[in-house]
This record gives C-alpha cells, structure tokens and sequence, in this order.
C-alpha cells in the first residue's frame, strides 16, 4: 500500500479523495499503436490481458525519462502498467509501465522491427472491441517474444502470425474440403470444386493458389522456416491475406507500414 493511503472493503482513499478500487487495474498489455497528440501528451492503443483493447494518455517530455518511456512503447512491446479505467472514458490514465519482458532484438533489428509494425498496425485495426480474449492477448504477446529469439524463418513470421490470427479471430477460412483441383472463395471461405470463372472478377482463388494456401494454412512456428519463397511469393500471400481479412470486416486494403516490409522480404 502506498503511503497515505487506505483501503476498505472496496473502496481506495487517497487523502479526501475516494476511489472505486475497480478504477485501478493491474495489466499486462501488448503496445499496438502510438500517437503524439500535442507536444506534451502521447496516445497509445493497446491490447490488455485483462480489460481487451484500451486507450491511454501519457505525459511527453524531452527529458531522459521521457525517452525511456518512449522506448517503452514500440510496436509490439510486452508491458506491464497499471490503468485508471473508468467507465464512460474514451481514453484513461496508466502509470508504473514497465517493459515485461524487455524484447531488445525486437526493434534494434530493422527486419523483425519493420514486421513488428505492420502486424501491430493489423492488431489496431483487426481488435475493435474492449472485450478481453486472453488466448488472443497470449498468443500476440507470445508471437512478440517469439520473434524477438528467432534466428531462423523470420522473413515468413508475419505471413505465419496472420494466418494462425484468423483462427483466433474466427475468420479462417474452411480448408477441410480441399482437394487437387478445388478452389478457395475467400468471400464464402470455404473451398469448392469446378471452375469458379475468372478468381480476381469473383475472389475466388486458382487452383494452383488455391493449393498453396492448403500447404501453408498448415504452417505454425516450428516449420515455417522450411517453407522456401520467394519475395513475389511472400507479396503475393500478403496481398491474398490481407484481402481476405478485408472481406471479412476487417479492412486492411491499405497499411502504411507494408511498403517497408515489401522491400525487406
């Protein structure tokens, strides 16, 4: 307990003040998304353990304290804070962030930190809703530690971490019908056979694409460093990837941080 302060059943009082305990909250959060709103405030989006997608403010400053807390709050950084949530509040206050664990490969190597922003830029877009998905908070924060260790496969762990994404989402398309000559639509997500007409007038996949996408809807991140592509190939998946995604409400036609990426892989 912090000095001056008491609590009693349920509540927290800080000299006259009372606060509802529930306002504060200890959270384990993945950093998706920060924003300068003036010269001395910063917005970051995140996605919390406990309490879903939440928006904060913090102060900005030019001091040492102000840079290590910017440091902080790169994409895809793993922290701890604690959070004044409150209800009706758009935007709340956090204090005590801390790095849990610290990721220094994540964003000192320009590969892993370029596919860091682009798939905290899916996350902000893809995680609309406050509710809290602890099997989607783990799975991002474990992808994050993930890549900050990996040494091998790291030019196919977004097209990985997307793919295993839509799972989570509920979105992933039907793949249990595949055979040799089948088509994928991505509007249906499901797969059929016979000719489906022209795939870019209907969003249904060729046949050879259609076979690609089974090989690698099997993809996970003990194998995904044995599948050999090429940068067209690595393009043309996230095209497809990003496309379905975008059919299926979740609208990703156009992400600033794809372009970086593109020339890296």
């Amino acid at each position: 307990m912090i000095i001056g302060e008491r609590a009693t059943a349920g509540w927290r009082f800080v000299g006259n003040v009372v606060y509802s305990r529930e306002m504060y909250q200890h959270l384990h959060a993945v950093i998706l998304r920060t924003v300068r709103h003036s010269d001395t405030r910063l917005i970051v989006t995140t996605y919390t353990r406990e309490a879903g997608r939440v928006t904060f403010a913090l102060p900005d400053s030019s001091t040492a304290a102000g840079n290590r807390r910017r440091a902080m709050l790169m994409p895809l950084s793993v922290v701890e804070c604690v959070g004044d949530i409150r209800p009706g509040r758009e935007i709340h206050r956090l204090r005590d962030l801390r790095l849990s664990p610290p990721l220094p490969r994540l964003h000192l190597n320009p590969a892993k930190s370029a596919i860091a922003m682009l798939l905290a830029d899916v996350l902000a877009t893809a995680l609309r809703e406050p509710q809290p998905d602890s099997l989607v908070y783990d799975f991002i924060a474990g992808g994050a530690m993930m890549l900050d260790g990996m040494t091998a496969g790291v030019a196919n762990f977004h097209i990985c971490f997307l793919i295993r994404l839509q799972q989570l989402l509920g979105i992933a398309p039907d793949m249990s019908g595949y055979r040799p000559g089948t088509q994928l639509d991505l509007a249906e997500g499901t797969v059929r056979a016979g000719a489906a007409g022209p795939a870019a007038a209907n969003s249904v996949l060729s046949v050879d694409d259609t076979a690609a996408a089974a090989a690698l809807s099997r993809m996970h991140w003990r194998n995904l460093h044995l599948f050999k592509l090429s940068r067209d190939q690595r393009n043309a998946i996230i095209d497809t990837l990003l496309r379905y995604y975008t059919l299926h409400d979740i609208p990703l036609a156009t992400l600033k941080s794809l372009s970086t990426l593109r020339q890296l892989f």
